[in-house]
């Protein structure tokens, strides 16, 4: 699988990978390269949604320190980013001090209690959803975009106060700081975020929040804006086996089906894998994956999946492969499916190529969990928007 965004700046760049980085060692384990797939449906459920979003928070955070930046005086566009970064720190003290509410998912709050201040910032982390939820006006903008924007509107801002100290009837160009791009959707604290900001929702917050997902564009059609439109279904569901496709609308039905069978379908290999690299010693595994055989296994639409996901040949070739080697109960065909897979997509770095260097333990089994599809990460979002709304 390959990866890729557009290239901004040398800045944005590197911030891009300290989160691929990150997302390496975060729940996004692809030993056999199905990641393409992951991600469609992940983008088609949740879109917007990254596995190191923690709370829905920041979507309105970040609204707000861009909106206040416009208020400063900067001398370069670079100091832009460094304003946002640092009061992003700040936010970290602010909300850890906060008598209101928990403290999980603050991001920069293990780095706090060392002293110290986390390099990924919030403002990075969720830009995509900010693009996704139509929060960002301007689906092209990079952050460094955005900083231009503040800086201009910046520099505007201190031309025009030069003016009016010398004639206070220029009134056309007070009101033409107000001019061009709004970055985004507006919101307005209503308190001061600053010294008393919990990680919590206030409720108008959660209300921009609920719409923003339930109208953009890009969001109002995903499994993301049915739950948050259905609490009653959504306060039952801790997973997604636990959704009945049934009410879903057409559309959304069939993409959630295909999903789910091959989060059933794949999650088999992910056995297999754990198995062969355990060299069969591992019962727990043996048994999981025997039950597996006998009752979760089923046929599937797999050329829809590999259709609609538009993965490689190689990796639609590996699909129909051990699904016909299971079909067929060809154990050993399955197994060196599976191994040589993890060869043609981790090669030097491949664990069943190498067990005398990988040492297998029961609490180093490889991506031994069924795909979610980020489902984990957006129910907190959802649930942080209820909490908000009912506050």
């Amino acid at each position: 699988m390959q990866l890729g965004w557009v290239d901004y700046s040398r800045e944005e760049r590197t911030k891009i990978t300290s989160i691929l980085k990150l997302l390496g060692t975060q729940g996004a384990v692809d030993e056999l390269g199905i990641g393409t797939i992951r991600n469609y449906f992940s983008n088609i459920l949740f879109p917007g949604i990254i596995t190191l979003h923690t709370r829905a928070k920041y979507f309105v955070l970040l609204p707000y320190l861009f909106a206040d930046a416009q208020k400063e005086k900067f001398s370069r566009k670079s100091e832009v980013l460094t304003w946002i970064n640092k009061q992003e720190d700040n936010l970290v003290k602010v909300m850890m001090n906060s008598p209101d509410g928990d403290k999980a998912g603050i991001i920069g709050s293990q780095m706090y209690r060392q002293g110290r201040t986390v390099k990924v910032k919030p403002s990075t982390i969720y830009w995509s959803g900010l693009r996704a939820a139509g929060i960002l006006r301007y689906p092209e903008f990079s952050i460094s975009d955005a900083c231009e924007i503040v800086y201009k509107k910046s520099m505007r801002q201190q031309e025009i106060s030069l003016k009016l100290e010398a004639d206070d009837t220029r009134a056309d160009d007070r009101d033409g700081l107000y001019d061009g791009h709004v970055v985004f959707e507006p919101i307005v604290p209503g308190y001061d975020y600053k010294k008393e900001c919990s990680i919590r929702l206030e409720k108008h917050e959660a209300e921009y929040i609920y719409r923003q997902f339930t109208k953009s564009p890009d969001t109002k059609d995903s499994l993301m804006a049915y739950l948050l439109t259905h609490k009653d279904i959504f306060v039952k569901t801790e997973n997604l086996d636990l959704i009945d496709p049934g009410p879903l609308p057409e559309q959304l039905r069939r993409l959630f089906e295909l999903s789910r069978q091959f989060a059933d379908f794949i999650q088999g290999a992910h056995i297999l894998y754990n198995l062969i690299y355990s060299e069969d010693s591992d019962d727990e595994v043996k048994e999981h994956y025997g039950n597996w055989l006998s009752h979760d296994f089923y046929p599937i639409d797999l050329d829809a999946i590999i259709r609609d996901s538009a993965c490689t040949p190689d990796t639609a070739a590996f699909l129909r492969d051990f699904r016909d080697s299971i079909e067929s109960g060809d154990d050993k065909k399955a197994r060196r499916i599976v191994i040589e897979r993890e060869i043609a997509v981790k090669r030097d770095r491949s664990k069943l190529n190498k067990p005398e260097e990988f040492m297998y333990s029961p609490d180093r089994r490889v991506h031994y969990y069924k795909i979610d599809f980020r489902f984990n990460t957006a129910r907190q979002i959802i649930q942080d928007v209820f909490d908000g709304l009912v506050k």
